[in-house]
C-alpha cells in the first residue's frame, strides 16, 4: 500500500486543470495527473468536486470512498492526480460507482507507468 500526501498548492490544482500530461475518464469519474518536478516524492492526491455532486457530507463520503482505492492502486512515484466526480454520480449505486472508481484506478496506473517510461 502506498502512502499518497495531499495536494495543498492551487498552482498544482490549476495547473492540473489546464494542461493535465495524463487523462482518464471511466463513468463519472475523471482523473488528470501531471508529473512533478522531483520524480522521488510519494504521489499526490486531490479532489475537484463541486456542490452541484452533492453537499458537505455527500462529497466527505465520496473522498472518504475514492482515498484507499487510490492508495491500493499503487501510483508510481511522482505524480499528482486530481480526482473530479459528475453530478451523474447521484443516479447511480454504489456497487457500480465502486466498479468505476476501481476501473478508474487501473487504467490511470497503467497510463501513468506508460508515460513514465
Amino acid at each position: 500500500m502506498t502512502t499518497m500526501d495531499p495536494i495543498q498548492q492551487r498552482s498544482m490544482h490549476a495547473a492540473l486543470r489546464t494542461a493535465p500530461h495524463v487523462q482518464c475518464r471511466v463513468g463519472c469519474l475523471t482523473a488528470r495527473a501531471r508529473r512533478l518536478e522531483d520524480d522521488q516524492t510519494r504521489p499526490q492526491l486531490g479532489f475537484a468536486l463541486s456542490r452541484r455532486t452533492g453537499g458537505a457530507v455527500v462529497r466527505n463520503r465520496l473522498r472518504r470512498q475514492i482515498r484507499p482505492v487510490m492508495r491500493d492502486a499503487q501510483l508510481p512515484a511522482g505524480w499528482a492526480v486530481v480526482i473530479g466526480v459528475s453530478p451523474a454520480r447521484a443516479g447511480i449505486t454504489n456497487a457500480v460507482f465502486r466498479s468505476q472508481l476501481n476501473n478508474l484506478a487501473q487504467s490511470l496506473r497503467t497510463q501513468l507507468i506508460e508515460h513514465a517510461s
